[in-house]
């Protein structure tokens, strides 16, 4: 199954509650069983703890996977203490690393325009 919603922003981080609407339009039309949410990468400052908070709320997520630094220097440490939530850290490929400003707009643009232009025939 595969479903989708467009939320008409770029920034998961200013736009947090268009966000969790979305996710939890989708999470209605979601099957029952074990479900893997890959987040935007929003780990910092309160845009990170809203959408954090509102996340594990909203969705009853019971498990939440820290991709990359150790459990003890995630920033949202005190965040998901406070949700009674498990926390996992998963170790990312070295050569992992998040794509530049310039690279991640040209992806979202061309992702928008995919979207949102009917194919050509």
């Amino acid at each position: 199954m595969l479903e989708f919603e467009a939320l008409c922003t770029l920034d998961a981080g200013r736009f947090r509650l268009p966000l969790l609407s979305a996710v939890n339009r989708l999470i209605q039309k979601a099957p029952l069983g074990l479900m893997l949410i890959d987040a935007p990468g929003v780990v910092r400052g309160i845009a990170g703890s809203e959408l954090l908070v509102g996340m594990v709320e909203l969705l009853g997520i019971d498990t939440v996977l820290i991709a990359e630094p150790p459990v003890e220097t995630v920033s949202l440490m005190n965040e998901l203490l406070s949700l009674g939530v498990r926390f996992l850290s998963v170790h990312a490929h070295p050569q992992a690393c998040r794509p530049g400003q310039k690279t991640r707009a040209h992806k979202r643009t061309r992702q928008w325009r995919t979207y949102s232009l009917p194919a050509k025939r």
